[in-house]
């Protein structure tokens, strides 16, 4: 693998982790009943974009630094092999020293072709393509000069050559050696390169930061490669480390145990084959705001302008829903609360998993399930404050028509009442006593009941 294809992968992977955030990002808006899913694998998509973000940065910085290396030693050897191919023995249209299949014959170049082409391509890290890429280029399998050695000054003997014996006789700072007693190393184009320079500077074969950044698989973004990688077995170590995380376990934790959270947070089925948290995603959709716009797009097909555009969509719809549903909040009223809790006493699981109320066995049978003490201060106080900062009359104050219907007196015909006194009537018939209300909010006990959970459990928080 070139370095070219290496930051290629790398920038990919940053790209996927990037949209694997948004999808899920997304879906953490969307459906918050499935936020413990979302937000763990929002922090697994995120480990990974940090890890190829760094090796990204890593691999920018060293581009440089080995374009240069390899174009030097691209150069040298070009330069070297110019010079040895026109080296003549003789006259200047014969007895070229190499690449002659026999003595004092024309140059035949094609033993030699090629070798400074593909050095030049010769730039990875891996050792053993990088290995197989030198040695290529410098050891031929035909000879690549005369087997008669005092035809060329470079394949005689050195002491033939220079009038003295000075040992094997170093090219390219050892890259190409003259043997002592003449010629190559055989009668081939042969190299001692992979540890000399300027090669060595290419060859990235240790296990030090030279080596190329390992990423793994990049972060799926599709349903079926998501589902693949929550399978037990197969779940990435990032994946494990985000649950660990959200959980506060150390990172010494039962891998079994992780990986059958994992199982349980994302909800797959007992073939592996399903996962409810991937089919309700696969739910979420967007519609643009443009007539020539096509049908909803699903969450796993929107682009990363589409994903944003469709966030800030779901937040906002959010925000609307949570502002119209304040005035319901202060509304509740403790009495309300209680029924409900009461409602609950057949069931004790069921009152305890129910926001703001306790069970006690030893209550009367109806009222077993009861609103906690703490929740129905909260509440009356809320209901206070609420009146206090309206500025509205407390109409459940009066406990008689008369009363109740004073507070309008001095109002024009045509004005809301502050107060009416209404007989209540519910699903199963006339209640036996009156009730009075607020015209600025008419709350009845259906009503209340209905928005019960949601209202006061945002009290409790």
């Amino acid at each position: 693998m070139h370095m070219k294809s290496v930051l290629t992968s790398t920038a990919s992977a940053v790209a996927a982790s990037c949209k694997a955030r948004q999808q899920h990002g997304l879906a953490l808006v969307a459906q918050p009943s499935y936020a413990k899913a979302a937000t763990i694998f929002f922090n697994f998509a995120t480990s990974k974009l940090t890890q190829a973000q760094q090796a990204l940065n890593k691999l920018a910085a060293e581009s440089a630094e080995y374009a240069v290396k390899a174009s030097y030693a691209a150069g040298r050897v070009d330069e070297l092999m110019l010079t040895l191919d026109q080296a003549q023995h003789g006259s200047a249209t014969t007895n070229y020293c190499i690449s002659a299949d026999g003595s004092d014959a024309k140059a035949i170049n094609s033993q030699t072709a090629g070798c400074s082409a593909t050095l030049a391509e010769a730039g990875p890290k891996t050792a053993p393509n990088q290995n197989t890429k030198l040695k290529a280029a410098f050891s031929k399998e035909r000879d690549s000069h005369s087997a008669t050695g005092n035809k060329c000054k470079l394949t005689e003997t050195v002491s033939t050559s220079f009038g003295r014996d000075i040992g094997n006789f170093d090219l390219l700072g050892g890259m190409l050696v003259v043997a002592s007693g003449g010629d190559f190393e055989g009668n081939s184009f042969a190299a001692d390169a992979l540890t000399k320079p300027p090669v060595d500077v290419l060859k990235k074969d240790r296990a030090t930061d030279d080596a190329f950044p390992k990423l793994g698989s990049k972060t799926p973004t599709k349903k079926a490669g998501i589902l693949a990688i929550l399978q037990k077995g197969s779940q990435p170590p990032e994946l494990k480390t985000a649950v660990k995380t959200y959980y506060g376990w150390d990172a010494q934790h039962d891998d079994t145990a992780v990986q059958g959270e994992i199982v349980k947070i994302f909800s797959l089925s007992d073939d592996g084959a399903k996962s409810t948290y991937l089919d309700v995603l696969e739910k979420v959709e967007y519609k643009q705001k443009s007539d020539t716009a096509s049908d909803p797009i699903k969450l796993f097909e929107m682009n990363e302008e589409i994903l944003v555009n469709a966030t800030n969509a779901a937040t906002a719809t959010n925000l609307k829903a949570k502002a119209a549903a304040e005035p319901c909040t202060a509304a509740v009223a403790p009495k309300d609360a209680e029924e409900l809790c009461n409602g609950k006493s057949s069931d004790a699981k069921a009152c305890n998993e129910t926001a703001g109320c306790i069970y006690n066995s030893t209550g009367e049978a109806n009222k077993k399930c009861t609103l906690k003490k703490e929740v129905k201060e909260k509440l009356e106080k809320a209901n206070q404050e609420k009146g206090e900062k309206d500025g509205k009359t407390d109409c459940k104050k009066h406990d008689n028509k008369k009363d109740c219907e004073a507070e309008n007196e001095g109002l024009a015909a045509n004005a809301p009442r502050k107060c009416g006194w209404i007989d209540y009537v519910d699903g199963t018939g006339k209640l036996p006593k009156p009730e009075r209300h607020s015209s600025s909010f008419l709350l009845n006990k259906k009503f209340a009941l209905s928005v019960f959970s949601a209202a006061f459990v945002a009290l409790l928080f």
